[in-house]
């Protein structure tokens, strides 16, 4: 079975069951149940990069954030965090349209790597925007649609 198709299998068994992780490959993806508001089209697409990362990569990986209000937006925008340059409804994260991905390793984020690199490329290849393109904020844990 494709490492899709275990993804989105973990997501019907986090719907029916509320299972929020997916473990192969003695590795696993977490927090998979911020992926259920996502627009279809962007899941979808997001499905195929966590299938591919966990194929290719030594990591467990974590999806950090999916949707985000407005006002969640607005207190990160003016506590100036180094990746938040947007107010509240400015961000694809309130349409559904964005997420924050990181690579984990002992229990700790991964510090950008080549591997965010080839993950960013291999979404850049789905039609995904990455933010590890942007100068300001560079964000190589956000992707959006």
């Amino acid at each position: 079975m494709s490492q899709v198709k275990r993804i989105r299998l973990a997501l019907i068994f986090l719907l029916i069951f509320g299972v929020n992780s997916y473990a192969g490959q003695e590795k696993m993806i977490k927090n998979l149940d911020k992926l259920k508001t996502l627009k279809i089209e962007f899941r979808s697409n997001i499905e195929i990069l966590l299938g591919w990362a966990d194929e290719r990569f030594p990591y467990n990986i974590t999806i950090a954030c999916s949707y985000r209000s407005p006002e969640e937006q607005n207190r990160l925008y003016l506590k100036g965090t180094s990746t938040t340059t947007l107010r509240g409804g400015q961000s694809k994260h309130q349409k559904d349209l964005a997420v924050d991905i990181y690579f984990i390793k002992d229990k700790k984020i991964v510090p950008y790597n080549e591997d965010y690199l080839k993950l960013g490329e291999k979404a850049e290849s789905l039609g995904l925007t990455w933010g590890g393109r942007w100068k300001k904020p560079f964000d190589p844990g956000h992707f959006e649609m």
